[in-house]
């Protein structure tokens, strides 16, 4: 529950209150409301069937009715909303635990007079969205730590922005993302295709890992290998490191390191030990490694040929500006040659 602290009277209605007294009338030990719970704690809401308040430690358990009827648990602090059957809060610190089918939302809000941040990866005041098997929320840190379940991912998502992984680490005040396990990851992005003209393409991402920094404008994806597909192809790599502009949705460079193979919906293919993409000028820079050369397949000239023939080109390094089809060698072995179009540059797996 970011901003702010718990401050103020704190109140507790409900239909039956049980209290345990410590030998005297105002000295209460331990609450427990039952039926139409309602608790008020500054500016944080809570809602239940049940709740149970422990005085000593500051501690409010929020738990659905055992049978039915029953409803969802609820903490409200105005811009963090968390529904879950069981939650546990320390009003002292406003660190949460809920479990069993979380369900949050946040609203990101500017600080007064300053304008509301433009770009990174969750942006501007739309809400953002969790679901998750578990979550833990520690407030001295801004960390919102959402866990899955074996067959249901982590979720958080921001309009068409969509990131699943077995865990996600958000820290909302920097806004910073950590993925791991299983990610897969929805991102549009604006980019410029080969006549200049700028578009929103969806960058859909699935890895092992991935972690977001909004200070540098990076997001590194790593897994075995990390899968890259969008409306113009699939590329594929180790790792994959994208370059966002200021505004946090304009795809500026892609890097992707340790072995890629890539392929594009126009019949284009690359291959090598590194692909370096540049966005603005739509250049492809290919590097190769010892014994193992960088490559890149063109589409034939004659598609509806009996058999299509394909020119492969190949260096330890070069450009290749789709934009222009031209190459600019900057290494030995340099070559164009023709071959057969039914011939790929994949690598078996």
């Amino acid at each position: 529950m970011p901003g702010g602290t718990a401050t103020g009277t704190r109140t507790g209605t409900a239909t039956v209150l049980t209290l345990t007294l410590g030998g005297q009338l105002e000295a209460i030990e331990k609450a427990e409301f039952d039926q139409k719970v309602v608790f008020e704690n500054g500016r944080l809401t809570a809602n239940a069937d049940r709740a149970t308040y422990v005085e000593a430690q500051g501690l409010l358990k929020l738990r659905p009715n055992p049978t039915e009827p029953r409803r969802r648990s609820t903490v409200n602090s105005g811009d963090f909303f968390v529904d879950s059957p069981d939650i546990d809060i320390d009003l002292n610190t406003e660190n949460l635990l809920a479990v069993g089918d979380v369900k949050t939302s946040l609203v990101r809000k500017s600080a007064s007079g300053a304008q509301s941040a433009a770009g990174g990866l969750f942006a501007g005041s739309e809400p953002i969205r969790g679901a998750a098997a578990k979550l833990d929320y520690r407030k001295d840190t801004g960390k919102a730590t959402y866990t899955g379940a074996p067959k249901a991912r982590a979720l958080l998502q921001q309009g068409d922005t969509r990131i699943f992984a077995n865990e996600l680490v958000f820290e909302e005040a920097a806004n910073r993302l950590k993925g791991t396990g299983d990610v897969d990851s929805s991102i549009p992005m604006t980019s410029i295709d080969e006549k200049g003209r700028s578009q929103v393409k969806m960058q859909q991402v699935r890895a092992e890992t991935m972690s977001y920094d909004d200070a540098s404008r990076r997001a590194v994806y790593e897994g075995k290998p990390v899968i890259l597909t969008t409306a113009d192809g699939v590329t594929e790599g180790p790792k994959m490191t994208f370059e966002l502009a200021e505004d946090g949705k304009t795809l500026k460079r892609l890097l992707v390191e340790g072995g890629v193979f890539a392929s594009r919906s126009d019949g284009h293919e690359f291959s090598g030990a590194t692909l370096d993409y540049r966005m603005e000028d739509d250049l492809y820079i290919l590097t190769g490694r010892s014994g193992t050369p960088a490559r890149v397949k063109q589409p034939p000239q004659d598609p509806k040929a009996a058999a299509p023939v394909c020119d492969f080109t190949t260096g330890q390094k070069f450009e290749f500006s789709h934009r222009t089809g031209g190459f600019q060698n900057f290494g030995s072995g340099f070559e164009t040659v023709p071959g057969a179009c039914t011939e790929s540059l994949r690598k078996p797996r």
